[in-house]
């Protein structure tokens, strides 16, 4: 019917200059439109359905934030999303007293503050959803938010492929597995991790506390984290982590990992990053960013055992049997104090695990 309307519509108003215009406009639109849709899908959303993904949003907001039908609702998406994110909105207006859809200019990396009105706006909903493109989760317009009391889920590069996937996952037995891992973590004085691809470093945790068991559950004030969840993350004793990691899987901001990105790091910063393609953009990434852009801000596994690898940060770091070491900004994290512009996490494979000189973790399988 639409359609059928547009046709008329240029057929009707021929003629003149100004419809001339008009035609063109409008037949640019659609083409725009039609781009749009095509990287849309080409995002892992090729088999993308909207009713479902109203569905799982409607899921999100009642068993994971818990909302109620006094609250407001406020969904951000970029044009790598911005279905996935129309669908929330959708289950928003259905269950909250409102909801709002703002579309953005996708970032350029993760942890890159959006503008001011984005900051305001967050400022004003208790329940927010972020599926876009760069993350948001280690920003001060998050972080804010957070301090207001908003109920957050962070989704970078969420894709109907981990929709699908997620809807599968049993979130009370992650949580089970999750708790186990964060206490170890907790207690912890070292860890030192090894992969058969030249991973071998150590990593001081003395006197900080693992996060990450509230396993995709955000339902007090203030609460946020990723969708799909499963990891257990720390922030490292800063200025002490010594030796090198192989990234293998994937790098935020940068994506799925071809050629295994080697990344040494000396007195807790990174001082050599060696590779090919991967790594020169790694390194342009970080270079005008400061020496702490250079931070080890964070370690972290996997306990998510309905996750893949995909090529995205936000699943892969999930995965059962994968671990991480982020770089960059951990202020958003219990006990960190390192701040930059950004936070880019490093995901391996099949690490060998050891805390306090006990083996935790054998190529990849967790021995609780």
């Amino acid at each position: 019917m639409e359609k059928t309307r547009k046709n008329r519509f240029l057929k009707n108003d021929s003629g003149s200059q100004k419809n001339k215009e008009k035609k063109t406009f409008i037949k640019k639109f659609i083409k725009k439109k039609g781009k749009k849709k095509l990287f849309f899908e080409s995002q892992g959303n090729k088999n993308f359905d909207f009713n479902k993904t109203r569905e799982y949003g409607e899921k999100i907001l009642t068993e994971n934030l818990g909302l109620n039908k006094k609250e407001k609702v406020l969904v951000i998406c970029d044009e790598t999303t911005f279905l996935i994110g129309k669908a929330f909105h959708f289950a928003g207006k259905k269950l909250a007293k409102k909801s709002k859809l703002i579309e953005i200019k996708s970032l350029p990396f993760n942890g890159m503050e959006p503008n001011e009105i984005i900051a305001k706006e967050m400022l004003k909903f208790e329940v927010i959803l972020m599926p876009v493109k760069s993350s948001l989760s280690h920003t001060k317009t998050r972080m804010h938010a957070s301090k207001q009391g908003a109920r957050i889920a962070s989704m970078p590069r969420l894709n109907y492929e981990m929709i699908e996937r997620d809807l599968k996952a049993d979130y009370n037995k992650i949580k089970e597995l999750s708790l186990k891992v964060k206490e170890l973590f907790s207690k912890a004085d070292l860890a030192e991790i090894k992969t058969e691809l030249g991973t071998d470093i150590k990593v001081p945790l003395k006197g900080m506390k693992a996060g990450g068991s509230k396993a995709g559950f955000y339902l007090k004030p203030g609460q946020w984290g990723n969708i799909p969840q499963g990891e257990i993350y720390i922030v490292p004793e800063e200025g002490k982590a010594e030796g090198k990691f192989v990234v293998d899987a994937s790098m935020g901001t940068i994506g799925k990992i071809i050629n295994p990105i080697e990344i040494t790091v000396k007195k807790g910063f990174v001082s050599k990053i060696e590779g090919k393609e991967e790594a020169e953009k790694l390194r342009k990434l970080i270079k005008p960013l400061g020496k702490n852009a250079r931070n080890i801000a964070e370690f972290a596994i996997g306990t998510n055992d309905t996750a893949k690898i995909i090529g995205v940060v936000l699943e892969d770091e999930k995965v059962l049997g994968t671990a991480h070491l982020a770089i960059g900004n951990n202020t958003s994290m219990q006990g960190g104090t390192t701040y930059s512009e950004i936070h880019l996490d490093g995901v391996f494979t099949k690490p060998t695990i050891w805390l306090d000189g006990k083996l935790f973790m054998e190529k990849g399988k967790i021995l609780i």
